[in-house]
């Protein structure tokens, strides 16, 4: 079973508005229902924390995933989001155009709650639509045990399983993907240190 995970859920936005109108919000990639999301077995392949990025629209659906899940809502981190010149992002939005991200940390009854002496929130570059920050990994592994499992994931990482449609080495349904994979061996990855350093920047993140 894996200890820790990250999940960036394709959440199921309600368009407003033009695709071709700067702000919309309008997505252009695979979504999941709400009742889809919380049928996802995480719950039974991650036994320790919960790391579900969310955004403000999404702020009130995100704690029905962690419930379903069999998590217990903890805490929450924000991505304050900058541009490649250092000023705040001016990304999409209906009411308000977003230049924040959130993280809902949960851990399941059974877990210790950690004590990392670190702020709540990090600022970090903005990347490709919808790319999250690596920062974010970097501090899970500086804090909190492996096996590592990172879903709707559009990358590879060393030291983590990564699933998703738009990861290479998977490139399926992620339903299909819980279903079939393989908990590494290792209960503790030897990346895991614990720290209580402040959240450090990739260069890919400055």
């Amino acid at each position: 079973m894996f200890v820790t995970a990250v999940v960036d859920p394709p959440w199921p936005y309600q368009p407003r508005g033009d695709k071709h109108v700067n702000g919309s919000g309008y997505v252009e990639y695979d979504t999941l229902t709400i009742k889809d999301l919380c049928a996802l077995p995480v719950g039974e392949q991650v036994g320790g924390y919960l790391f579900l990025w969310t955004t403000a629209p999404m702020i009130l659906e995100a704690p029905k995933l962690i419930e379903a899940w069999g998590f217990k809502y903890a805490t929450m981190l924000t991505w304050v989001k900058r541009t490649t010149s250092g000023g705040l992002a001016y990304g999409a939005g209906y009411w308000y155009r977003g230049c924040a991200e959130f993280v809902m940390v949960a851990k399941k009854p059974v877990m210790s709650s950690v004590r990392t002496h670190e702020r709540n929130a990090f600022e970090a570059q903005i990347r490709g639509a919808s790319e999250k920050p690596e920062v974010l990994q970097d501090h899970i592994e500086r804090h909190y045990p492996g096996p590592y499992l990172e879903l709707f994931a559009r990358r590879q990482r060393p030291g983590w399983t990564c699933l998703g449609n738009e990861c290479p080495g998977d490139e399926q349904d992620i339903r299909k993907s819980l279903l079939t994979v393989e908990t590494p061996t290792s209960t503790v990855f030897p990346r895991f240190k614990k720290s209580t350093a402040s959240w450090q920047l990739t260069k890919e993140d400055r």
